[in-house]
């Protein structure tokens, strides 16, 4: 009876090792698990996007961050909302974004 006890005890351990290891994805081996920020670590950065998706990427930008327009109930028509100080931290942070150094 503790014979059988041990080969079950056996076969399960042996089990859950073979289910462990079988589910780790070969694609998720050797990945990067630590990370800077503002900085790419990997091995494969993207490709330089084209003069028209970089374009595209930037009208996209000024259009989310609400510049393009006035923004919150500004009183004065064509104004926006947003202060100096706001507006030039949004545009360095677009510009930080956007790839160049």
């Amino acid at each position: 009876m503790a014979d059988m006890h041990k080969r079950v005890l056996f076969l399960g351990m042996v089990t859950v090792v073979a289910l462990s290891l079988g589910a780790c994805r070969e694609e998720e081996q050797g990945r990067l698990l630590s990370f800077q920020a503002g900085k790419y670590l990997g091995s494969n950065p993207d490709k330089t996007f084209s003069k028209d998706i970089t374009a595209s990427l930037r009208n996209r930008t000024v259009h989310q961050s609400g510049v393009s327009k006035p923004i919150g109930g500004a009183k004065i028509s064509g104004s926006a909302s947003i202060d100096g100080a706001k507006l030039q931290s949004m545009r360095i942070r677009a510009w930080s974004q956007s790839g160049r150094q």
